[in-house]
């Protein structure tokens, strides 16, 4: 049997999204993000994706409010293996050497350099 992998995701984005009363307009920009990245991100896990496409559009939405820590936990992953991900993920292939450390700052990083430009 095979599941659609990215409708998944998005259920998983949804869930954490209405669990943590974060709003429909975050939802709409994870699933532009989770599009736009799709064939560099699959091979992670899905909850890992979810965590690192809601991480970015939490970033790309200037949304203070919102802690990347309880989205994590809700996940079951670390907030170092969304880093991780977005190192490997986007930096690397794009081939951006580390000037960043931490998840936050990498995520301003590739949005200054107009990564999510049309989102």
């Amino acid at each position: 049997q095979i599941r659609d992998r990215k409708k998944y995701v998005l259920n998983r984005i949804g869930g954490v999204i209405s669990e943590k009363k974060m709003g429909m307009n975050l939802y709409f920009l994870s699933e532009k993000i989770l599009n736009k990245f799709w064939d560099l991100i699959k091979d992670s896990k899905d909850d890992v994706i979810a965590g690192l496409v809601i991480g970015i559009a939490k970033i790309c939405s200037k949304r203070e409010d919102i802690a990347l820590g309880p989205i994590c936990e809700f996940l079951g992953i670390s907030q170092g293996t969304l880093q991780k991900s977005v190192q490997r993920k986007l930096f690397d292939s794009h081939g951006i050497k580390n000037k960043e450390k931490g998840f936050k700052k990498k995520v301003e990083f590739l949005e200054d350099i107009g990564l999510f430009k049309g989102l």
